[in-house]
Formats: structure tokens, sequence, C-alpha cells
């Protein structure tokens, strides 16, 4: 993954603070390395997930 996708992946999330997951995937154009960056911001707890009806949201909880 690149340094660059991460900074941008993280921009995107602190100014949207809820974004659906699937608008996270098309946002990067690359499922994988949206999931591998979504991976490293939870484990940080920088991040959670809320599941509705209609998949996953993406909450930015901080730094």
């Amino acid at each position: 993954m690149k340094i660059e996708e991460k900074e941008k992946a993280i921009k995107f999330l602190k100014e949207n603070k809820k974004v659906k997951r699937i608008d996270f995937w098309n946002f990067l154009k690359d499922k994988n390395i949206a999931e591998e960056i979504l991976y490293d911001l939870y484990i940080q707890n920088r991040i959670k997930f809320e599941q509705n009806s209609s998949g996953y949201t993406i909450i930015w909880i901080g730094e």
C-alpha cells in the first residue's frame, strides 16, 4: 500500500465522518487496498463499523 493512498483515505474519512463501506471502496478504486487501510485504522482504534440493512458504515473516531 502506498503512503499517499493511506493519507488520501484518512483525509476522506476525517472530512466525511460517516462513510458507507462501498463508497469508500469506490473512492479508492481498489477494494483490496481499501480493506487493508480499514484494517490498519480499525486495529489502531481510529474507526469503528456500524452495521445496517445496506451493509456497513465506517465511522471516524479520531487519531
